[in-house]
């Protein structure tokens, strides 16, 4: 008997939610390497801008509806 059936979940359930979990993650991560970037060359860049610079990477993600509040924190190395 497996985990999953005793929370009452599939195992393929399970697995592609971890799966989203994992390229979600990745994704995220691969978002502030960017913007670490940017933020090297243009210390005071606004969100807005940033997020207009990004804008074309982000499609290309399909993240094109991003929450502005990534932007606004202060990303310390």
């Amino acid at each position: 008997m497996f985990a999953c059936t005793l929370f009452g979940i599939e195992r393929q359930v399970y697995y592609r939610k971890i799966k989203r979990l994992i390229i979600k993650q990745d994704k995220a991560q691969l978002v502030v390497t960017m913007v670490l970037e940017i933020r090297t060359q243009m210390p005071r860049i606004g969100s807005k801008k940033l997020y207009y610079l990004l804008n074309q990477d982000l499609k290309t993600l399909k993240m094109e509806e991003i929450d502005l509040s990534i932007f606004l924190e202060p990303i310390i190395c």
